[in-house]
Formats: C-alpha cells, structure tokens, sequence
C-alpha cells in the first residue's frame, strides 16, 4: 500500500445500487485506479444497471451477475460463487472492498484472497442494527453447513481482519470499534432545512415482504392523511401501495441521490418504514416520519434508534 490509502490492485465486491453508490465515494477518496469490480444482484433492476455500467467504465476487469433466485438457497450461493471464483482465479490483489458479510459467496471470496487486506462500508441498517445478522454470529445448523460447504469465515473472524470501516454514520455503533471507522461524506449535508416551500417524498418498500395485508391496508390509510409530493419506488417493489402520488423517476438513482435532485432547495420531508433512507438523509432532511405497525410496538432496536436520531414515530 503507498501513501494517502492508495493501492495496487484491488477487487470490488458489490451487491446493490446503494453499495455502489457508497463504492464510487470511496474510489474518490482513496484514489482507487487499478480495481477490477464484481456486482452481485438477483434483482437486474434499473439501478443494479446504472451503477454497474458508471463503476464499469473505470474498472480493469468488471462482471455482472444475474442470479435469478432458485429454489434451493445452496445454489443462488453455489452460481454466484463458481462464476466469482473463475474470475478471480488468475489475480492478486492488495485489497478487497467489500460490504456485505454475511452473503455466503461473497464471504468466501475474500476469504480465498488471504493475502489481501480487508475494507468494508456500510449496507444500510444492517451494519448499525445490533439485531441484525451482521452482528448475530449464531448460526442455525444448515448454516454451519454453508460454513465448511462453501469454505466460509466465520462473521467474528472477518470482522477482526477489516482494516478500516467506512460509513455514514460514525456516531452510531457498527461491525468495527469506533477506531476503524472512516466517515464518508456525501453532497447534501449543507441541504437547507427549512424554507415555505417543502416537498414530501413517501420512501417506498418491498412491502409485500414485510408487511400482512392487513397492515398494508392500514398502512394505506394512514399515508392518505398526508400532503405527499413523490412516491420513491424501492428496486424489490413489485406492487405499488394504492395511493394516488405521481412516482419519482430515480433514472436508475438510488433513493437518497434521487430525493436530493429533486427537491431543488427545498425542505425535505420524508416519510416511510424504517429504512437506511431515513438514517441517511438524518442531517438534511427537516422532517422525518416512520411509520410502524402495531405488530412491532414492543422493544425494537431499530425503531428505537429512529426515535433517537430525531424521527417522528407513527404506528399504524
């Protein structure tokens, strides 16, 4: 490694549109050249799309694959894996960015490059939910299994080889001590905050997959009590909830990208469930509302951090 964190070659192990959002920030701060790139998606949405094609055009060597979910788990694992291990077979690399730790595939891959030094950034809430499975590291038998199958390093392992952490949120706990954070900032966190003019973005989700229907139901009922501007469609959102707001066109943007070009100066408002999104935009949104559903008005570690950063609380 020489000076100001710059490398030789370098691999990077991307799994979404906010992880590649993350990884170009991060490519600029370090000034990362030489990287050959790998960018993991079961999804194929517009935006895995359009970070992959802006990381692409910089990389050495870049693969994109597509992995539509199969039955069985072990094979989403043993595709992406097989295809990840052939592309990597001949290289040598200084280090290996990665995010998420606890995907099988992506795990062993980095785990296979011993030599390498070890970089990881934040994935949303799952790095600073300690109820998340970042920071669970019992696994379930079939899991153990995946473990010694796939040739896999345990989360506790991983976690004392990673160099130095990258996040937005340095003041939250995450997979690393407070010592091997590094603060990634990104435009906007001069946003103004107030101003007459306010425009409110409702932050969609794969609902169908969190939510019964009864609560989508009544999710529906209590969003139509609000003036909402924009509705900001999740890339897993296959149905949208049933709400007459016109849809923000990303143009393959990420959430968070998306929210801050559209609002041109003005005051931003958010409202959703209880997602990165909203942690994201902590320091340049006026005005955060999460809705919960009555199901999870009990102990909630990541409901309770909303409350904490400043978030209005509204269960459904």
């Amino acid at each position: 490694m020489t000076d100001h964190g710059q490398f030789g070659a370098v691999l990077l192990l991307i799994r979404t549109p906010f992880q590649a959002w993350l990884i170009e920030k991060i490519i600029e701060l370090n000034h990362l050249v030489h990287y050959d790139l790998i960018y993991y998606t079961h999804n194929d949405s517009e935006e895995d799309r359009h970070y992959f094609d802006i990381l692409s055009k910089r990389a050495r060597k870049s693969a994109y694959f597509y992995v539509k979910k199969k039955r069985f788990d072990i094979l989403n694992h043993l595709f992406f894996l097989v295809r990840s291990l052939l592309f990597v077979m001949f290289s040598k690399y200084d280090a290996v960015y990665l995010s998420s730790i606890d995907s099988y595939s992506i795990n062993s891959v980095a785990s296979r490059k011993g030599k390498s030094r070890i970089f990881t950034f934040d994935d949303g809430t799952a790095n600073y939910n300690l109820a998340s499975s970042y920071h669970d590291c019992n696994k379930s038998f079939k899991e153990r299994l995946y473990v010694i199958f796939l040739r896999v390093e345990s989360l506790s392992s991983l976690k004392r080889k990673i160099v130095k952490h990258y996040t937005n949120h340095v003041n939250k706990p995450n997979i690393v001590e407070k010592e091997r954070l590094i603060e990634i900032d990104f435009q906007g966190r001069s946003f103004i905050k107030s101003g007459i003019d306010e425009i409110v973005f409702l932050i969609g989700a794969p609902f169908s997959e969190v939510l019964s229907c009864e609560e989508i139901e009544r999710l529906e009922l209590a969003l139509s009590k609000f003036n909402i501007s924009y509705y900001v469609k999740h890339p897993r959102e296959v149905e949208l909830l049933n709400l007459n707001v016109p849809v923000l066109q990303k143009k393959g943007r990420i959430a968070e990208d998306a929210i801050l070009k559209a609002a041109e100066g003005k005051a931003i408002t958010l409202i959703g469930l209880t997602s990165s999104v909203m942690f994201n935009l902590e320091e340049v949104a006026r005005q955060r509302r999460v809705l919960v559903p009555f199901s999870q008005k009990g102990e909630n570690h990541l409901v309770e951090m909303a409350r904490g950063s400043g978030c209005e609380i509204i269960f459904f």
